[in-house]
């Protein structure tokens, strides 16, 4: 008996609460009941609706309602909605990105109805109409897109005659980095700062790194060759090249993205030849001087030059530099010349020079020396190549021509 008492109130119960949520007092057949899903809601939201009552169906985000309204009919003996409605889901799919596109396809699950229209849009972040692109069908491709570079992508939903419940789906895709363009030199290197420097935009992408291959030569030395390859990571943009004097150099530079390897720029440098090495010094013996071959490492070796200063004098180098090629000439007080002029090719080896032997070397008069006279000798080195010229002189020794006896330094008496 209790158990007939129990089973009479839920039933009681459960009639309140469909009463209290429905002011129409009918239910069951004569009443559309709200379709039992986890993704579709209706909108008032009740259990059951009357005949006549339009009802707004709303989905979530990447779905589309189909349709967007129903309404509760009675078709003959049966009450029923007039378009059953569901929740269709919407989404790009088999996307497909490059540096420079974006493409693919628009899908429905389940399928998309025959009067849906899709409009897809992609504007570049941050937004810019300029940049937007359109598209109308349901397989797109953007073409003509900027690498690197944040793109929303619009999905707008329209029907046939011409309702549009607007966005159905955002998405963000960004391109691709692409190989990115050419370095620009910002600093040439030379001689007097040999530092180059570079700069290269972030537009083609995150700069991954930097690659240099140097290359250097001269013309006139066919034995010097330099070959070599570095790598920077992307927050270095200067080097110190240890540049050579007479030397040619290509340089090339080139950026490296997630795309690849971008452009070579390429930098060609000349310097121009330095000062020659200097000959070693105090070489003299007696009235016997010895030579020696200076290295080219600053330019090629032109030829030896020997000056003869009358007198014991002190330092005279900066006269030696800058002394001009001289016949001897006895009437000269004091007396200066050039005793002799040797052509590189001449000097293969070490040689001896005698001084005051009285004849000509290359139009020069090696003239004998004067008995009791004081004589002071230098060796100038030149060098010169592409109309430039470079020398280096170097203090051979002192030399009193009395009984043919040299002391290195100071002279002794005769």
């Amino acid at each position: 008996m209790s158990a007939l008492w129990s089973y009479l109130l839920i039933s009681v119960c459960l009639l309140h609460e469909l009463t209290a949520n429905d002011s129409n007092p009918q239910v069951g057949e004569d009443r559309c009941k709200n379709p039992d899903g986890r993704i579709l809601t209706m909108y008032p939201k009740k259990i059951f609706y009357n005949i006549g009552d339009t009802v707004t169906v709303n989905c979530p985000t990447g779905y589309q309602p189909n349709p967007s309204s129903v309404r509760c009919v009675k078709i003959g003996s049966s009450i029923g909605w007039n378009n059953p409605p569901q929740c269709i889901g919407v989404t790009m799919e088999d996307r497909r990105v490059t540096s420079s596109s974006i493409s693919g396809r628009i899908s429905c699950t389940p399928q998309c109805p025959g009067i849906w229209r899709f409009t897809v849009q992609c504007c570049a972040e941050p937004y810019n109409y300029i940049s937007c692109k359109t598209s109308y069908d349901k397989s797109v491709t953007f073409t003509d897109l900027q690498p690197s570079t944040k793109y929303r992508i619009y999905t707008r939903l329209s029907t046939h005659w011409g309702q549009s419940p607007g966005i159905v789906e955002v998405i963000y895709i960004r391109t691709e980095d692409s190989v990115p363009g050419k370095i620009e030199i910002m600093k040439v290197p030379s001689m007097e700062d040999n530092t180059i420097r570079w700069s290269l935009s972030e537009e083609w992408g995150k700069i991954t790194g930097f690659q240099m291959n140097i290359s250097a030569w001269r013309d006139y030395n066919v034995s010097f060759a330099v070959d070599e390859s570095l790598q920077f990571p992307p927050n270095v943009t200067e080097y110190k090249i240890p540049l050579q004097y007479g030397t040619n150099y290509t340089i090339t530079l080139r950026g490296f993205t997630s795309g690849g390897a971008g452009e070579v720029t390429t930098q060609n440098i000349e310097t121009d030849i330095g000062d020659p090495p200097l000959h070693m010094e105090k070489t003299i013996s007696d009235v016997t001087l010895w030579l020696h071959p200076v290295l080219s490492l600053n330019g090629p070796i032109r030829s030896y030059e020997i000056i003869v200063f009358g007198g014991h004098e002190g330092n005279l180098t900066e006269e030696c530099l800058n002394f001009k090629n001289t016949l001897y000439n006895s009437s000269w007080t004091p007396i200066r010349y050039t005793a002799a002029v040797l052509p590189a090719e001449i000097l293969t080896s070490p040689r001896t020079f005698t001084l005051g032997d009285n004849h000509h070397y290359n139009g020069f008069h090696n003239a004998p020396l004067i008995p009791n006279h004081n004589y002071t000798v230098y060796i100038r080195v030149t060098s010169r190549w592409n109309h430039v010229e470079k020398s280096s002189c170097s203090f051979a020794g002192f030399l009193q021509k009395c009984c043919h006896f040299l002391h290195l330094g100071s002279l002794s008496q005769c």
